[in-house]
C-alpha cells in the first residue's frame, strides 16, 4: 500500500475512534478509490456507516477479499443477513405447504425481541473487535464501548389525519421547486447572488377524478418473526382485511404487474449435481455454502407451487424486479464476487444475461414503466455509499442520478415512469425521497420524523401516497402511508413482528 494512502487509513481509523464518522467515512472512500480491495478500510467502513445495507455491503466486500474473516461472517450473521442455523431454510418442503390456518395461529404471539437493535448494536461491538485483531495496537475497551451506538425511537404524531374523504379531497400537486423574489430583489441582489431553493409544492392543478378509497388499494408484505421465519400477509392500505398467505416465505419480493404472480428469495440447497461457472477473469469466485439464495416465482394465491428460476452460486441476492409487461425479472447477485444486475426470463426458460458488470455493488433494481431502463443503486463512484444509477435494460453506460452524502438506495419508479422514490440517509437517518425521472428536483416526504428509520417505499397506483415501512412508532417497524406532500401520515399494520417488505396490487374497484 502507498504510503499516502497508509496514512490517509491511519487518519480515517482515528477520525473514526474519536467518532467524526463524517470524516472516517470521507477518508475512507479516498482509501478505498485508491486501493479497492483494502480489507481494513472496509473493516472500518463498516464502522462508521449509518444503515444495515451499507454495513451488510461493507461487510460482504470484507469477505469477498478474506473468505475466512470470521468476524465478518459472525456480523452479518448477527445482523440477520446471513443466519441459515438460526433459521429453517425456507425452501424446504414444510415451510412450502405450511397452512394459513398455521400462519394465523402465530400471529396470536405477543411482542417480539427487538431483533433489528440488538442485531445492530451486536453488529457495531464484533466489527470493532476485528479491527482491534488487525491492527496492532487497536482500539481500548473504552473506543470499542464507544463505537456502539442507539438508535431513536420516533413517537407516531398525537394526532393521525383521517382517512382520505372524496367531497372534500384537493388533488396532490405535482412535487417541485420555487423561487419566490420580490419584485424589488433583482435590484438589490449582488451581482454572485444565487438564490436559495426551497423545497416546495407548485400551484395546485385542477381536480380531476375522484381519489378512490385506500381500501381499494390492496397490498401483500412480509413480516420476520422472532425465531427467523417470515411470514406473507395480504391487507388493503386503510389497514382492513388482514389475512395470511404463506408461512415460511421468503424476502425481499416482488409481485408482477398483473397482481397475480409474485417472485421471491428463498435460501435452497445448492444441487449436488450442479456446477458452478468459472468466475470472469480477475474474479475470485465466492465462498463456498451449501445454502444459497435463489429466485422463484409463485401464483400469489398459491405459493406452495412455488418454481425455482434461477441457478446462481452467490451468497446474496436483492429485490427482484419486474418488467412491464410480466416477461423479465431483473435482480442483483454476487455470483462474480461483487453484486451485479441480471435478467432473466420469469419461466426460466433461458440463463440469465448480465446488465452491469464493475467492481461495485450493484443492487436494488425497478424498471420504468415503458420497460426501457433500470433504475439502482450502486456505489461504483463512493465506495462504501451508495448512488442511484439508471441503465438501458439491454444494459450499456450507467448514469448517476443522485449524489449527496450518505447513501441513497432502494429506487422504485413511479407507476406512470415519471418520478422515483427512494431512500436516502443524508439527513442522518434513512428518508423517503421523491425525484423526477432524470433525476432533478429531489424532494423530502419524511420530514420531522424524530430520527426514525424509514425504508422500502413502494407507490401507490393512483401516485397519490407512498407506503414504506418504519420503525417511527415503536419498537418494531410497521408499514405506513404518507402523502407525497409529507402533510398526511397514516398507518397501515399493527404487526407483533418487523414488517419487512411491502408489494401494491393493483386497484381493487369491488372494495
Amino acid at each position: 500500500m502507498a504510503e499516502n494512502t497508509q496514512d490517509k487509513l491511519k487518519q480515517a481509523i482515528a477520525a473514526a475512534q474519536r467518532g467524526d464518522k463524517t470524516a472516517a467515512r470521507r477518508m475512507l472512500q479516498q482509501v478505498l478509490g485508491e486501493d479497492r480491495d483494502n480489507e481494513l478500510a472496509w473493516i472500518w467502513m463498516a464502522s462508521v456507516v449509518d444503515s444495515f445495507d451499507e454495513r451488510r455491503a461493507c461487510l460482504e466486500r470484507v469477505l469477498k477479499i478474506n473468505p475466512n474473516n470470521a468476524r465478518a461472517k459472525e456480523a452479518l450473521r448477527r445482523l440477520g443477513f446471513d443466519a441459515p442455523t438460526e433459521r429453517t431454510a425456507a425452501g424446504s418442503p414444510s415451510a412450502a405447504t405450511a397452512t394459513t390456518a398455521a400462519a394465523g395461529a402465530i400471529r396470536g404471539g405477543g411482542n417480539r425481541t427487538l431483533y433489528f437493535a440488538i442485531g445492530a448494536a451486536i453488529t457495531i461491538v464484533l466489527i470493532a473487535l476485528v479491527v482491534a485483531s488487525l491492527l496492532s495496537g487497536g482500539p481500548s475497551d473504552s473506543d470499542v464501548r464507544s463505537t456502539a451506538t442507539t438508535f431513536a425511537i420516533a413517537q407516531l404524531p398525537t394526532s393521525i389525519p383521517p382517512t382520505i374523504d372524496p367531497d372534500t379531497f384537493t388533488a396532490t400537486p405535482f412535487l417541485g421547486v420555487r423561487v419566490t423574489l420580490g419584485s424589488d430583489s433583482l435590484t438589490r441582489l449582488p451581482p454572485t447572488f444565487t438564490p436559495t431553493v426551497a423545497a416546495t409544492a407548485t400551484e395546485l392543478p385542477p381536480p380531476t377524478a375522484t381519489p378512490l378509497p385506500l381500501a381499494s388499494f390492496p397490498l401483500v408484505y412480509t413480516a420476520l418473526t422472532s425465531d427467523g421465519q417470515t411470514e406473507l400477509f395480504a391487507l388493503n392500505a386503510d389497514g382492513s382485511g388482514l389475512r395470511p398467505v404463506a408461512q415460511g416465505f421468503g424476502d425481499p419480493f416482488a409481485v408482477n404487474p398483473a397482481g397475480d404472480q409474485i417472485a421471491f428469495i428463498r435460501l435452497v440447497p445448492a444441487s449436488s449435481d450442479f456446477v458452478p461457472p468459472t468466475p470472469a477473469e480477475g474474479e475470485d469466485a465466492p465462498p463456498a455454502t451449501n445454502l444459497m439464495p435463489q429466485i422463484f416465482v409463485a401464483p400469489l394465491q398459491d405459493t406452495a407451487s412455488a418454481r425455482q428460476v434461477t441457478q446462481m452460486i452467490g451468497s446474496t441476492m436483492s429485490r427482484p424486479a419486474w418488467s412491464p409487461d410480466g416477461e423479465r425479472i431483473v435482480f442483483s447477485s454476487n455470483q462474480d464476487g461483487d453484486s451485479e444486475l441480471y435478467i432473466i426470463d420469469a419461466d426460466g426458460g433461458s440463463p440469465p444475461t448480465a446488465l452491469t458488470a464493475n467492481d461495485a455493488n450493484d443492487t436494488d433494481p425497478s424498471i420504468s414503466a415503458d420497460g426501457r431502463l433500470v433504475v439502482f443503486a450502486s456505489d461504483l463512484e463512493t465506495p462504501g455509499s451508495q448512488e442511484i444509477f439508471s441503465v438501458s435494460i439491454d444494459g450499456g453506460e450507467m448514469r448517476q442520478l443522485t449524489n449527496a452524502s450518505g447513501s441513497s438506495t432502494s429506487p422504485v419508479f413511479s407507476p406512470d415512469g415519471s418520478r422515483i422514490t427512494f431512500v436516502s440517509d443524508r439527513g442522518g437517518d434513512g428518508d423517503i425521497w421523491i425525484m423526477d425521472a432524470n433525476g432533478q428536483r429531489p424532494f423530502l416526504v419524511t420530514i420531522d420524523d424524530g430520527g426514525a428509520e424509514d425504508r422500502a417505499p413502494v407507490w401507490t397506483p393512483d401516485l397519490r401516497w407512498i407506503a414504506f415501512v418504519s420503525n417511527r412508532g415503536g419498537e418494531r417497524f410497521q408499514a405506513y402511508l404518507i402523502s407525497l406532500d409529507g402533510s398526511t401520515l397514516l398507518p397501515i399494520t399493527d404487526d407483533p413482528d418487523n414488517v419487512q417488505s411491502l408489494g401494491m396490487l393493483p386497484i381493487s374497484r369491488s372494495g
